[in-house]
């Protein structure tokens, strides 16, 4: 069977750069290892996800017959659980996993395919499409290659592939993920928002699940060019912002925390109309891994691991993840949303690379 010829532009030469780069990496982070620690292998089969909103799921969209223990929205007899820091000695109480993200050479060979149709005559095919959420090579490539800045459509793909992972649907997870639109309307002025944007984002993900029979809601945020993630925790009565660069005393939060906390309740009242007392809630600033300010692109690698393992106030993410990881997450996430078996977008321009190059 013939195959479409693909032109590469650029250097061809990315994988021994990429191994080259992470060398020092892994040996510095197997360093840290001792001999008898255990590892969780397969560590995304603990987590659920739900979908963006703006796709309004069907009930048997996703994998609605897993169900989680969970209260749905009520909060635990024995009270919000309270926020935990991380000590000297994570010990496994807390909800936290230990990887080192290791990355195979077929999945640095599908990364540097990736990377480089990205910049070839097929850029703007769609390399990942799922169920009409999609992005093209070139928007992959930009946003998942080295150093590269998450753009929108990557980053609500992202949120449809964690809702169309195991026990994605709301009726097993109870958490509702919204697209990054969203994000911006509620950071906008009530008067200058897009009502019609923030009307479908509340009623069409209610009819997945009831947003007040839910335990959280998850709203990726990108403002001033950087990425963070809004969390209205609704079981344990906390606002969350997930940050890995900014702290809640920076000049930068004082302005997002008090925009998004009154536009989110404004809404809620106007949408959803379910008594809930946002007032009382707290606001957190739990503790994640941090980037230097030489390191803002990766802001939007930080979002999506926080979309995909946060849990509650009990979870560490720095247990989970630390800032010399990221490069391989990056070629982690561009292999998932690809080789998803959900993916109807041309994967196969991919093999036709590697056969182009033997």
């Amino acid at each position: 069977m013939s195959s479409p010829e693909v032109e590469i532009i650029g250097n061809k030469s990315m994988q021994s750069r990429i191994h080259d780069m992470t060398k020092k990496l892994d040996m510095a982070y197997n360093s840290n290892l001792t001999a008898n620690e255990t590892r969780n292998k397969n560590p995304d089969t603990t987590y659920t996800h739900v979908s963006p909103e703006d796709v309004a799921p069907s009930e048997d969209d996703g994998d609605a017959t897993q169900q989680k223990s969970s209260t749905g929205g009520k909060v635990p007899h024995y009270g919000p659980r309270r926020l935990v820091k991380p000590t000297i000695v994570m010990g496994n109480s807390y909800e936290n996993i230990r990887t080192s993200w290791r990355v195979s050479s077929l999945e640095y060979d599908n990364y540097e395919a990736i990377f480089n149709l990205a910049s070839s005559n097929f850029s703007n095919e769609t390399a990942v499409d799922l169920g009409g959420v999609h992005c093209t090579f070139w928007s992959l490539g930009q946003s998942l290659g080295p150093q590269g800045f998450v753009n929108n459509f990557v980053l609500a793909t992202f949120c449809r592939h964690l809702f169309l992972g195991p026990g994605g649907h709301p009726s097993a997870s109870k958490k509702h993920y919204f697209f990054p639109s969203v994000s911006d309307n509620l950071l906008k002025e009530i008067e200058e928002a897009d009502e019609k944007i923030l009307m479908n984002a509340f009623t069409k993900s209610t009819k997945a699940k009831a947003l007040q029979s839910s335990n959280m809601l998850f709203f990726p945020t990108c403002y001033q060019g950087h990425w963070f993630v809004f969390i209205v925790d609704i079981k344990d009565h906390c606002f969350v912002f997930l940050d890995s660069h900014y702290s809640s005393e920076d000049e930068f939060h004082s302005h997002v925390r008090e925009m998004m906390v009154r536009s989110f309740a404004f809404h809620w009242n106007k949408y959803i109309k379910a008594e809930m007392p946002f007032d009382a809630f707290e606001i957190l600033y739990p503790d994640m891994p941090k980037h230097g300010t030489d390191k803002m692109y990766d802001s939007g690698i930080y979002a999506m691991m926080a979309l995909k393992y946060w849990i509650s106030p009990r979870t560490l993410l720095s247990a989970i993840f630390q800032p010399k990881d990221a490069p391989r997450i990056r070629a982690k996430f561009a292999n998932d949303l690809v080789f998803t078996q959900t993916n109807t977008g041309r994967k196969d321009l991919i093999s036709s690379y590697h056969m182009q190059q033997e």
